[in-house]
C-alpha cells in the first residue's frame, strides 16, 4: 500500500510518502533453502514539477526519497546476506491530461 498526499502550488507539488507490504524471500543453491517474509514500512517526501505541452498536456516530474522504518534483512546460515538500504531514491516522469 502507498499512501501519497500531496501540496500543489502552481506547477510544483510537495508530497509525503508512506507505504506498507511484505518482502518475500528464497533461496536456492544452497544446504538448506527456504523462503520468508517480513513486514516492511517506509516514510519519505516527494517533490514534483508539471512543465505544460498544451492547454490538456503536461510533462510531469518527480523525484522521491524515502527511508526504511524496519530495515528488512536476509540471512543464509545465520549470516546476514542482504540488509534493505536505509535510505532509497527514485526518479519518475510522465504525462498529466487535465480535462475541463
Amino acid at each position: 500500500m502507498l499512501l501519497v498526499p500531496c501540496l500543489r502550488l502552481d506547477a510544483a507539488s510537495l508530497c509525503a510518502l508512506g507505504s506498507l507490504g511484505t518482502v518475500v524471500a528464497w533461496s536456492s543453491g544452497i544446504t538448506s533453502p527456504r523462503s520468508d517474509s517480513a513486514l516492511f514500512a517506509t516514510a519519505g517526501a516527494r517533490a514534483g514539477f508539471d512543465w505544460p505541452l498544451s492547454a490538456m498536456l503536461a510533462l510531469r516530474a518527480h523525484v522521491d526519497l524515502a527511508t526504511d522504518l524496519r530495515r528488512p534483512h536476509l540471512q543464509v546460515d545465520g549470516t546476514d546476506a542482504w540488509t534493505a538500504p536505509r535510505i532509497a531514491a527514485a526518479v519518475g516522469a510522465g504525462f498529466a491530461a487535465h480535462f475541463e
